[in-house]
């Protein structure tokens, strides 16, 4: 199989839900981003246990905001949940991911079918 023309996708699930829209950075490097953000929050005195609450407040936000206006998803709808947020969809999409690998790196969340990442590939 030549693997040269793969395309690797994840989508970053909390409490079931998955961000419905693939996030364009690879999970390596979302991991990176969230170890850098936990390094920051301590640096500035956030404990671990205070930047989990602050993790899951956000998704539960997002996730709370997708399950009344984007339930099923249709950009319509996310574009409510952007606007009700006051950031774009790149913004939201980001701070989602971040917090599942943050949550995962702190070992707040499992790797499980609720929550964590599901990485796909595909072959052209």
């Amino acid at each position: 199989m030549n693997t040269t023309n793969m395309k690797e996708q994840t989508l970053y699930f909390y409490k079931g839900t998955a961000f419905p829209i693939i996030y364009g950075l690879q999970a390596k490097t979302l991991m990176e981003n969230a170890h850098e953000m936990i390094v920051s929050f301590l640096k500035n005195n956030v404990s671990l246990k205070e930047q989990v609450e602050i993790y899951k407040n956000q998704l539960d936000h997002i996730e709370g905001l997708m399950v009344k206006y984007a339930n099923p998803t249709t950009d319509k709808g996310m574009k409510k949940v952007a606007s009700i947020l006051g950031k774009d969809i790149d913004w939201i999409g980001a701070v989602w991911c971040t917090n599942v690998c943050a949550l995962l790196k702190l070992k707040a969340i499992e790797n499980d079918n609720m929550n964590g990442l599901l990485t796909t590939k595909t072959y052209n």
